[in-house]
């Protein structure tokens, strides 16, 4: 079952709740719970600042290993090199 069906369904129940702060759920359980019942304004806050986090986090690494793989000359890249050389280029 997906989860905004299930927060509609349950919108106060400990999954709904839960499910509506996880980045990966929360798009679709926050606007379901939205509709279905009153949230607490704290919810709403901790879900999107997580799905923000989220997107920060993942734009961060997917420009490390962008940027490496672009400015590597030579033999192919695997994804255990692309690894070791995001790891060297912390700034």
């Amino acid at each position: 079952m997906h989860f905004g069906n299930f927060s509609l369904e349950v919108p106060k129940g400990t999954v709904s709740i839960v499910s509506s702060i996880i980045p990966f759920s929360s798009p679709f359980s926050m606007p379901s719970r939205i509709l279905a019942t009153e949230v607490p304004i704290w919810q709403i806050t901790a879900s999107l600042l997580s799905l923000f986090i989220t997107i920060a986090f993942i734009a961060w690494i997917s420009i490390k290993i962008y940027s490496a793989a672009i400015l590597h000359y030579g033999k192919r890249l695997k994804l255990k090199d692309l690894m070791k050389i995001s790891s060297r280029n912390k700034n």
